[in-house]
Parts: structure tokens; C-alpha cells; sequence
């Protein structure tokens, strides 16, 4: 009897050691809750985020300034090693950089006015055709499904009437806002390479104070994180870039054979906008594919096919081989991401949002080893 009594009396510390853990992480996560809830309480009532991102758009030709002296700065060390002087070097690079920007310019802008001219200048008889097509479509419909013809086509056309007024009572404000932001974009463009030119004289010397700021005690971690961000993002950038050249040149003698006009133009469109992962190939794909068929249905088609062999030989060939899946970010981590970029920064934000991404979670990872440690010692 006495021992039955031991045995209702003594603790079981496995299920008491459970339902402390459980408790420290609902504990975690009330303190989380209560984090989040706190901040989007501030956020209302100062609106942190306004702020901070008219000031991230305030400070863009800042980040194309040190955009453009990190990835000249191996150029420049070079040729310092080489006995040229920092600033002869930075000036050097620039004046290179810029001749190349204004050359490709000179080739390209040219023969891009030349193919948007004939588009625009041949834009009535797409639309008759169109106009044609769509009637006959119409037609087969009405013939098909024993529907009244007349009453179909009323319906159709008032719809595409009301779509084609709102575009024509809209299309003045989003001219005035696409020279706008044109504008906007050059003249940010050409402080943040005035930004660059100066950062880059001084870059060398920026690495080594901030080499002194770290703690010696987190001095061979924090280097290595700085050299993985460098790496990680120096080969997104390259390989990136000659995904782009590579497509270009290939969407651009797909649409030449396809017989669809401006292929330069195109081209063009499809290899900018396939840097936006997922969305890229579908934003820039349907204006060509939408052009051809207004030419012919031969037309259209051989731009759809064009439009899909060249996607498929970039994701399932091209993009592995030359990024060799460095990003290592899933899919769904990728799509939010270019979301929340897309909605605050536009298409600008789609297209840093994979590299930051990706910058995120090499930092992320760093932070989490340094608390692995410190727990530890604990």
C-alpha cells in the first residue's frame, strides 16, 4: 500500500518537461503576436512605412550609384594593382561604360523608332483586320449555338466600344505619365552615375572602415557573410545578364521567321521582361502574340510557338545551366516576394525583389547561426 502511494506521488517529468516546452514556444508566439500587433498599431499612427519608402524612393540614385561601383570596383582594383591610379582607373571605367550605353544606343534606338513607326503606321489595317476576324468569329458562334447574330455582334462591340473609350479617355494621363516617369528615370539614372563615379573612388577605402567597425569577436563570420552576399549576388547579376542577351537574340530570330513585324522591338520586350521570374515571359509574350494574329492567324500562331520554344529552352535549359540554381529560394517564397516588390515599387521592385530576396535569407542565416551559438554557451 505504501508503494502504490510512492507511485501516485511521484512526477512525471517527461510530460511536465512537455508541456514546458509547449509552454516557452505559445509563450514565443503570444510575445511575437503582441511585437506585430504593437508595430502595425505605431504604423497607423505615424505611418513608419510611408516614410520609409518615400525615402527608399528618394535614396534611388544612391542604390544605382553603389549598384554600379560594386560591380565596377573588381575592374578598378584590377588596374590598381596594375600602377593606375584610383581615380584615372574609376574615370577610365566610366567614360568606357558610358561610350558603351551611348553606342548601343546609337545602334539600337534607330532601328527600334523605325519598327514602332511601321507598327503604328500599319495599327489601321491590324484593326480592320481584326475587325474581320473578330466578325467572322462571331459568326461561327452565332451559326454553332443558334444564337442571333445581330444581337451578338451589338453586344460584343458595345462591350469592346466602352473598353476602347475608357483606354481613349485614359490614354493622355498614361502618356503624361509614361514620359513622366521616363524622365524621372533618366535623370535618376545620371545622378546615380555621378553617385557611382564618387563611391567608387572611395570603395576600397570603404571596405576597409567598415572592416574596422566589425567586432574582432564576429570579425571571420561577418567577412564571410559579406563575401557570400558579394558572390551570391555577383553571380545573379552576370548570369542574369547573359540569360537576357541570350534570349533576346534568340525571341528576336524566332519572330523574324514567324513573320511577325518589329521583331527587334519584341525581342526586346520578351528578354526584359523574362527577368521577372514567373510573370516575365507572360507579360512580355501576349503583346507579340496579340500583334500576330491581328496580321494573320499563320502569323499568330508562329509567334505563339515562337514565344513558347524560346521560354521553354530558357527555363528548362538556359537558366539552370547559367544560374545553376544559386538563388536556392522556392517558387512560393519567390511569387510573395515580387508581390509585396510589385505593389510598393512597380516593375522596378519585381525585378530587385529575387536578388533581396535571396540577400535575406543569407543574412537570415547568419543571424540564426550567431543565436545557435550564443544558445550554446548558455
Amino acid at each position: 500500500m505504501f508503494e502504490n502511494k510512492n507511485k501516485k506521488d511521484r512526477i512525471d517529468y517527461e510530460h511536465l518537461n512537455s508541456a514546458i516546452f509547449v509552454g516557452e514556444k505559445l509563450l514565443k508566439l503570444i510575445f511575437i503576436a503582441m511585437l506585430l500587433y504593437i508595430a502595425t498599431y505605431i504604423n497607423k499612427e505615424w505611418r513608419i512605412l510611408s516614410m520609409l519608402f518615400t525615402f527608399l524612393r528618394i535614396m534611388i540614385p544612391f542604390f544605382i550609384g553603389l549598384a554600379l561601383a560594386w560591380l565596377f570596383s573588381p575592374i578598378v582594383d584590377y588596374l590598381q594593382k596594375k600602377k593606375v591610379k584610383r581615380v584615372i582607373g574609376t574615370s577610365l571605367v566610366f567614360v568606357l561604360f558610358v561610350g558603351i550605353l551611348f553606342l548601343v544606343f546609337q545602334l539600337v534606338l534607330p532601328t527600334l523608332y523605325h519598327q514602332l513607326n511601321d507598327i503604328i503606321s500599319g495599327a489601321p489595317q491590324m484593326f480592320t483586320k481584326s475587325m474581320a476576324s473578330i466578325d467572322n468569329f462571331l459568326f461561327n458562334i452565332a451559326e454553332t449555338y443558334e444564337i442571333n447574330y445581330d444581337q451578338l455582334h451589338y453586344n460584343v462591340y458595345n462591350v469592346l466600344g466602352n473598353v476602347v473609350n475608357s483606354i481613349t479617355v485614359d490614354l493622355p494621363n498614361i502618356f503624361v505619365r509614361a514620359i513622366g516617369a521616363l524622365i524621372n528615370g533618366s535623370i535618376q539614372f545620371i545622378l546615380g552615375l555621378f553617385v557611382g563615379f564618387y563611391l567608387l573612388i572611395d570603395f576600397d577605402s570603404a571596405k576597409i572602415q567598415l572592416s574596422k567597425i566589425i567586432p574582432k569577436k564576429n570579425k571571420k563570420k561577418t567577412t564571410k557573410l559579406l563575401s557570400d552576399l558579394d558572390v551570391q549576388l555577383k553571380k545573379y547579376v552576370q548570369g542574369t545578364m547573359f540569360v537576357l542577351i541570350i534570349l533576346f537574340i534568340c525571341q528576336t530570330v524566332a519572330f523574324t521567321i514567324a513573320g511577325l513585324p518589329a521583331p527587334l522591338v519584341f525581342g526586346l520586350i520578351c528578354a526584359v521582361t523574362n527577368v521577372i521570374p514567373y510573370v516575365g515571359p507572360y507579360i512580355g509574350g501576349i503583346p507579340a502574340t496579340a500583334v500576330g494574329f491581328t496580321i494573320s492567324p499563320q502569323v499568330g500562331v508562329a509567334t505563339l510557338i515562337a514565344v513558347v520554344i524560346c521560354q521553354l529552352i530558357e527555363s528548362n535549359f538556359l537558366t539552370p545551366v547559367v544560374m545553376s540554381k544559386t538563388m536556392k529560394l522556392h517558387p512560393v517564397v519567390i511569387i510573395f516576394g515580387l508581390l509585396v516588390f510589385g505593389h510598393f515599387f512597380g516593375i522596378i521592385g519585381m525585378l530587385f525583389a529575387t536578388p533581396i530576396i535571396s540577400a535575406s535569407k543569407i543574412i537570415y542565416e547568419y543571424i540564426k547561426d550567431l543565436y545557435q551559438e550564443a544558445k550554446a554557451l548558455k
